[in-house]
Parts: C-alpha cells; sequence; structure tokens
C-alpha cells in the first residue's frame, strides 16, 4: 500500500493514499467563528467547502509551523450516515511517500 506521510509534532505519521483526494499548499483560510481552536479555518474547493484541521494542533499541542513542506491534505471520509465529506488536514513536512505491506505499521 501506498501511504502519504507527515509529522505533528515530533511524531511521524502517514495516511493511506488512497484516502487522500489532493495534496495542495497552505492558502488563505476562511475564519471559522465558533469552531474548535484546531480548526484553522474553510477552504474552498471545487464546489464544496472543507474545514481545515491543524493536525499538528490536535495531536501534539502546538500549531503547524509554516514551512515550504507544510501542507494541506485534503481527503473524503464516510460520515455516519454514509455520505461522504471532504476534509483538510494541514500538516508539517509532508515530503514522502512510501510504498509499504500494511503490517508494517
Amino acid at each position: 500500500m501506498l501511504y502519504v506521510f507527515f509529522t505533528a509534532g515530533t511524531e511521524k505519521y502517514a495516511i493511506e493514499a488512497a484516502c487522500v483526494k489532493e495534496i495542495i499548499p497552505v492558502v488563505p483560510l476562511r475564519h471559522c467563528p465558533g469552531a474548535p481552536e484546531y480548526i484553522c479555518g474553510l477552504i474552498p474547493y471545487r464546489g464544496d467547502v472543507a474545514p481545515v484541521v491543524d493536525i499538528s494542533l490536535l495531536l501534539a499541542g502546538a500549531p503547524c509551523s509554516h514551512r515550504l513542506s507544510t501542507r494541506i491534505i485534503l481527503i473524503r471520509y464516510s460520515r455516519e450516515d454514509g455520505r461522504s465529506r471532504l476534509l483538510g488536514l494541514m500538516a508539517e513536512r509532508v515530503t514522502q511517500t512510501v510504498d509499504k505491506p500494511q503490517a508494517d505499521f
């Protein structure tokens, strides 16, 4: 399986590439009043709007640093009602993909 690697704090994480719709540079986000602190804002994407989660803030307690390798990973996830939803994950050091068996994780 192909995985996309990123970091949150000092930890390295992977997400299955099949879940990834697109990886884009960090762009200006629309503020989302009343959202939890880890929601950076909203991003328009091809006729849809997606909330963007600062994955580093959520998992490691510190916001993402703005580096050249900081990206927004757009994924689709299935809700409990069976509908899919677009979600952005802002992550650091999104620079590597690796093809490994799932058992290696």
